[in-house]
């Protein structure tokens, strides 16, 4: 859509796949487009008139928690999650590798003012690398009760705020975890466990750009 959502037209019919997984728009230039597609994934430089598929390669069938981050300060740098390894690319899509596997990932969340810095949200784990993904450091989130993933919030207003949102799980309502120290320790928030028992699936939280104690949960 060019109205902002008024209308639309599809741009990969000419794709042979059910749909889009995951899509990420280059911040530098908005023509430049990449979509997952199943267990592919495809790039367009004209604002989704041709595709081109990439040199991406995962074996992974579930495709629910897949997502693309193009680095804002270096758009070369791509990062992918197919829901179990992080894939990153230093050539705009050309070749890739793999950075992190292990279990469940359901998030993964690069710092808004430092691309270096990936934050890897897994089951009871937060993985954080400051070298581009290189090596990794990780937190343990066993003490706090948490249960399975699920989904990072950082804001450019604090990056040592980093916010964590989980459950519901084994009667367990959603949970809310904050470190002001860059992911090196949690403290659970009051609101954990009075929050809305949603879905087990797809949760987010979103922290406001400008206002660090201003966060938006959906599930």
């Amino acid at each position: 859509t060019t109205n902002g959502g008024v209308d639309g037209s599809p741009l990969t019919d000419t794709i042979a796949a059910p749909g889009a997984n995951a899509i990420a728009i280059d911040p530098i230039n908005s023509n430049t487009v990449s979509v997952l597609i199943g267990l592919r994934m495809f790039k367009s430089s004209d604002a989704g008139a041709s595709w081109l598929q990439l040199n991406y390669n995962t074996t992974v069938s579930s495709t629910l928690e897949t997502e693309i981050i193009i680095n804002p300060q270096n758009t070369m740098e791509i990062f992918c999650s197919d829901g179990y390894s992080i894939h990153k690319s230093n050539d705009g899509g050309v070749t890739w590798n793999i950075i992190q596997t292990g279990s469940y990932c359901s998030d993964f969340a690069l710092n808004p003012l430092n691309g270096q810095t990936i934050y890897i949200l897994r089951l009871q784990s937060l993985h954080k690398s400051i070298d581009g993904g290189i090596t990794f450091d990780t937190t343990s989130l066993s003490s706090l009760g948490w249960y399975g993933g699920y989904s990072i919030g950082i804001t450019p207003a604090d990056t040592n705020y980093i916010y964590l949102y989980s459950g519901p799980g084994h009667s367990v309502n959603g949970m809310v975890a904050l470190s002001t120290d860059g992911g090196a320790s949690f403290v659970l928030q009051p609101t954990s466990n009075q929050l809305p028992t949603f879905s087990n699936y797809l949760k987010h939280i979103i922290v406001s750009p400008t206002d660090k104690n201003s966060i938006i949960f959906g599930g």
